[in-house]
């Protein structure tokens, strides 16, 4: 919603917006990591800045990614290519090693991710879903090609949703070892560093006083620093803390449910048959998922205790 509005206020530019975002994030979140740990912001270990650099890359990239691609397509599209985080995730994990590929947890994802698509087609009209326009362009003789922005905007969506993927994937480990604000602080600062640099070269940078050219462009700025990056990261990165990546990266799935219910509840949407079904398939995935997790709890709280991690951060969750 606010993305849209940043556009019909002017904002022409996502590289600006892009970068007024995450310096104002970053300075937010740095401030709030050194408010909760003190100096202890500044004792990141040698070994690990390789790991912080790879995740300020990701942050860039997810931010500036995103808004090109919700640019070139559409808000719909940019919305359901999230769906293929939780798959990017889940086997991403289960490649390397880091979670087991139940059919339970298989089941899950995909029903996750089923029910979300079948609600965001039920919730979308003809003219906001560019795959059935690009459908019939291609059945129908004569029909008008698709436009090769739309194709740049997809690319990008793509390019965005692995970064993500890759982001979740590589704080877990970090999250272990630092404290959460810690670890959100330094990648997002990281990532803002990269876009500040960014900005040089595509000239974005000389067009920051241009996103303050209004009330409600300065108000979607800071509701996107804050809310949508401050809070967002929190609360992600401590459930990566706390929980498997590929069930938090289920979390981004469930964001075309969220946009249906809230134009049902507050824009007085009609109710879709296809919205309703996608609601049911997409809660049998999260039960799917959570049990899943809860199973593996109960394994880890029964397991022996020499068999049990002992590292700093373990002997912390278990008191």
């Amino acid at each position: 919603v606010t993305g849209t509005s940043y556009q019909r206020e002017g904002g022409h530019d996502p590289g600006g917006f892009a970068l007024c975002r995450q310096l104002i994030g970053a300075l937010l979140m740095a401030a709030l990591g050194y408010c909760r740990e003190g100096s202890s912001i500044f004792a990141l270990r040698r070994s690990d800045h390789r790991a912080i650099a790879k995740l300020g890359v990701f942050h860039y990239l997810n931010s500036v990614l995103f808004i090109w691609g919700f640019k070139l397509s559409t808000p719909f599209f940019a919305s359901v290519a999230q769906l293929s985080i939780p798959v990017m995730t889940f086997v991403y994990t289960a490649l390397a090693g880091l979670e087991v590929p139940t059919c339970l947890r298989t089941t899950g994802v995909c029903l996750i991710v089923l029910g979300c698509l079948l609600t965001a087609l039920g919730s979308a009209h003809h003219e906001h879903a560019p795959a059935a326009g690009a459908a019939a362009g291609a059945a129908g003789s004569g029909s008008p090609p698709v436009p090769a922005s739309l194709w740049v905007g997809v690319g990008c969506l793509a390019l965005q949703t692995g970064s993500f993927s890759g982001l979740l994937v590589l704080q877990k480990a970090l999250v272990q070892a630092y404290p959460v604000a810690l670890v959100v602080a330094w990648g997002y600062s990281a990532g803002a560093v990269l876009a500040l640099i960014g900005s040089v070269f595509d000239g974005s940078i000389h067009t920051l006083p241009a996103n303050f050219n209004s009330p409600t462009a300065v108000y979607i700025i800071l509701y996107s620093a804050t809310a949508g990056a401050v809070v967002y990261y929190e609360l992600v990165t401590f459930a990566t803390k706390h929980l498997p990546s590929s069930f938090v990266a289920c979390s981004v799935a469930l964001e075309p449910l969220v946009v249906s219910l809230m134009g049902i509840l507050f824009f007085h949407t009609p109710v879709r048959l296809l919205e309703l079904c996608g609601y049911a398939v997409a809660m049998l995935g999260v039960a799917a998922m959570a049990s899943v997790v809860i199973q593996e709890g109960d394994d880890a709280a029964h397991a022996p205790n020499d068999s049990r991690t002992t590292s700093p951060s373990d002997r912390e969750d278990d008191g």
